[in-house]
């Protein structure tokens, strides 16, 4: 509860006055320099370019006003993993700063900030939000504040926790789940061409069975689990064995196939450009003359200047993935 010498203030651009934009600028300095950070993140300029909304703690002492803590918020698009590697596009609220000034630290401060910024914004939790590169004070915090532990890894700087996606059962845990997405990361082609090829879908066939066990483990729950340890107090008889190695081998079969049909596909692919550059190639040669000005404007049999084919032939190298 807030006491009567303390006060919770929101402050936007709109209402922004020169002694709330010093008090700010003052505190996005401190949080800067607690954090260990260059310059500070939360500026004047910055909040009135932005539709942020800044919370501040004031106290009152006799005749004295002063400010004891700031909590910036705002909106982001961000792309987010969930807790089974999925990707979403969402815009959630973010926590962009958040700082207490060292004298009144575990004193129920950031507690009063993060409550009344939760009423203001209609959230029910900050594991609704996502954190912008928080330091370790404020996973602490969090931690025993709000009960936040769990965090979901993401390839930006934004932390977010397993509450974030309540849809999700996060089968992975921990270093698993940086694992999972390191996965993913890997599972990319380097190579230009296959990777266009791949994006564009076209000729390239996707395994089945690889979305289904995806599937199958973003909806195991906690029935499924306890069959799990069921079966394994029984063991399945000799019968069930042999459907379940059949039905693995067949699947496996599937998964083979599918691979050599798209690699076979992405090989034809690339025989197809290297004919192309070769046939460039020859065009270029017979274009060839001593004198560079009268090179660069001459017109081949095809309508085609060596400048227009010298353009042709390092674009279908690049495509290729040639260096």
């Amino acid at each position: 509860m807030t006491s009567a010498n303390e006060n919770i203030i929101k402050v936007t651009r709109d209402t922004l006055t020169p002694a709330l934009a010093e008090a700010i600028a003052d505190l996005g300095r401190q949080s800067a320099k607690s954090q260990g950070l260059p310059v500070p993140i939360t500026t004047i300029d910055k909040l009135h370019t932005s539709a942020d909304h800044v919370y501040l703690c004031q106290l009152r002492s006799g005749s004295q006003l002063r400010f004891g803590g700031i909590l910036r918020v705002g909106t982001r698009k961000l792309y987010l993993y969930d807790s089974v590697a999925v990707l979403h596009e969402v815009e959630p609220y973010c926590c962009l700063d958040f700082y207490v000034h060292e004298s009144l630290r575990r004193q129920g401060v950031g507690q009063r900030l993060f409550h009344e910024m939760l009423n203001q914004e209609k959230l029910a939790s900050p594991g609704q939000m996502a954190f912008d590169k928080p330091s370790s004070n404020a996973f602490s915090f969090l931690a025993g504040c709000f009960n936040l532990h769990q965090t979901i890894e993401q390839s930006n700087n934004f932390v977010i926790f397993s509450e974030f996606f309540p849809g999700t059962k996060p089968m992975l845990l921990g270093k698993h789940v940086r694992r999972a997405h390191q996965t993913v990361a890997k599972s990319h082609y380097d190579s230009s061409l296959v990777a266009s090829l791949l994006s564009s879908g076209s000729g390239i066939m996707q395994p089945s069975i690889h979305d289904s066990r995806q599937h199958d483990l973003a909806t195991v729950d906690e029935s499924s689990m306890i069959k799990l340890s069921t079966s394994e107090c029984c063991p399945p008889s000799p019968v069930q064995e042999g459907k379940q190695e059949s039905s693995k081998s067949s699947e496996d079969m599937e998964l083979l196939k599918t691979t050599e049909e798209n690699l076979r596909f992405i090989n034809r692919k690339i025989e197809e450009r290297e004919i192309l550059i070769r046939k460039m190639e020859r065009q270029l040669q017979e274009y060839d003359d001593d004198s560079p000005g009268y090179q660069c404007n001459r017109i081949g049999k095809d309508g085609f200047s060596k400048t227009e084919v010298i353009r042709k032939v390092h674009g279908a190298k690049k495509m290729s993935g040639s260096r």
